[in-house]
């Protein structure tokens, strides 16, 4: 019977194989941007039609900055000893299910505290994206697909500015909801 050699490093996987895991946590990835943005999409709203002061959307901004400042740090070690499969799943039924929690109540304080915590995890998205491209691709294919990551950014911000001006100012919430997004990715 032959003997099946297991790969010692992620880049001995096949170039398939890898693609595909880079292009799933990529799809993360425009999450995780859509989530850090959202907040400063809909901040009018939140002050309209919620009744936030705009100091209020500046604490829960602050908090989000915290928030994604800690986690970048506190995650790594978490994904060195866990792993990115099991941290990635974490993180992002942990950002779908704040995401739930932050569009479904009109506190101030649970949103300052969801998006602290929300914006921790994605802090720990980042470093699992950034990580698995490390693991996967050889250096000189890195910075290509660390800047496609990077281009995720912009592209969250177009896309929440295309669904806002098509849902309108009546149904700005739905941008919200759609913050959950990782949780069905997740499970």
């Amino acid at each position: 019977m032959a003997s099946v050699v297991e790969p010692s490093h992620a880049r001995d996987l096949p170039l398939g194989l890898r693609v595909v895991a880079y292009l799933s946590v990529l799809l993360g990835y425009i999450f995780y941007c859509y989530n850090y943005i959202v907040v400063g999409y809909v901040r009018p709203y939140l002050v309209s039609q919620v009744g936030f002061t705009v100091a209020d959307t500046a604490l829960i901004a602050m908090a989000g900055n915290i928030g994604v400042t800690i986690g970048a740090v506190a995650w790594a070690g978490f994904i060195a000893r866990a792993g990115r499969r099991k941290a990635v799943i974490l993180i992002a039924a942990g950002i779908g299910i704040l995401a739930l929690v932050q569009a479904s109540t009109r506190i101030l304080g649970i949103w300052i505290g969801s998006r602290l915590l929300m914006d921790a995890l994605l802090g720990g998205y980042y470093v699992v994206a950034t990580s698995l491209v490390v693991a996967l691709f050889p250096s000189q294919n890195r910075a290509k697909l660390i800047a496609l990551n990077s281009a995720m950014y912009p592209g969250a911000n177009v896309l929440i500015g295309v669904l806002g001006g098509w849902l309108g100012d009546t149904h700005w919430m739905v941008l919200l909801w759609l913050a959950a997004a990782p949780l069905p990715i997740a499970v």
